[in-house]
């Protein structure tokens, strides 16, 4: 599940029930509009063999990587890209949902009311 997180703090919010406990946090608050952003997973940067073979500064030769070298990149690129880790951020461009119309006021109900 992609989480959101309010515009103004770090509070990333993976489920309904969390999102119901925040917005009534900020409510109490006397929070008047509350925005949040959609949020993206972060990716592992992946290896390429190529990029190896050329660190190694020699004049006009090519450099070729011992066997199997290649092989097991793949491998462990394969690895990464199945696990991401698990770090969200914010998405750009920021595409934000102001809910403060939901937020219970001295003169209106909650919108679920």
């Amino acid at each position: 599940m992609t989480p959101i997180v309010e515009i103004d703090d770090d509070h990333y919010i993976f489920d309904p029930d969390d999102l119901d406990m925040f917005v009534d946090d900020l409510a109490e608050a006397g929070e008047p509009t509350l925005l949040f952003v959609l949020c993206e997973r972060e990716a592992w940067r992946t290896m390429d063999a190529q990029d190896i073979a050329e660190s190694v500064e020699c004049d006009d030769i090519d450099i070729d990587l011992p066997d199997g070298v290649e092989d097991a990149i793949e491998a462990a690129n394969k690895i990464l890209r199945e696990n991401p880790p698990n770090v969200w951020n914010r998405k750009y461009p920021l595409v934000a949902v102001d809910v403060s119309a939901y937020l219970p006021t001295p003169n209106r109900k909650a919108a679920d009311e």
